[in-house]
């Protein structure tokens, strides 16, 4: 799933960040989280970028998201960021996201709010970014 995140708010020119992919994380629900960050090469903080959010699939990962998929190179190329953000793990099925799903496939994966993590994950690129 892909999801593209733009927004004219009215930034503060910032000091340019280090360009390529960066592991990041933040704590939501007690939890840490992590995420993949891409900033693309010419990225210039007084411009604001579109933010583009990739999510991996079941089993997947932010790494195999984004060696597998090719938005990094379209980044570099249009000048947006790329977030890959990491679902939760589950011993027996690997990362995944609350879907809706309720099954012994997926314990307790419905008390997990992806949405809020990803609001976070938001608020946390735009505030460092010119999003």
């Amino acid at each position: 799933m892909v999801c593209a995140v733009a927004s004219a708010a009215e930034n503060a020119v910032r000091t340019p960040p280090e360009i390529g992919t960066q592991t990041r994380t933040l704590t939501h629900q007690g939890a840490t989280r992590t995420y993949r960050i891409r900033i693309p090469r010419g990225y210039n903080a007084a411009q604001p970028v579109p933010l583009l959010l990739v999510f991996h699939g079941g089993e997947g990962s932010p790494q195999a998201a984004e060696w597998g998929l090719g938005f990094n190179p379209l980044a570099d190329r249009h000048g947006f960021l790329v977030a890959y953000p990491q679902g939760t793990a589950n011993p027996a099925q690997g990362f995944g996201w609350n879907d809706g799903r309720v099954s012994p496939r997926f314990p307790g994966r419905e008390k997990v709010d992806d949405v809020g993590f990803i609001r976070e994950l938001i608020t946390r690129v735009s505030a460092e970014f010119n999003v």
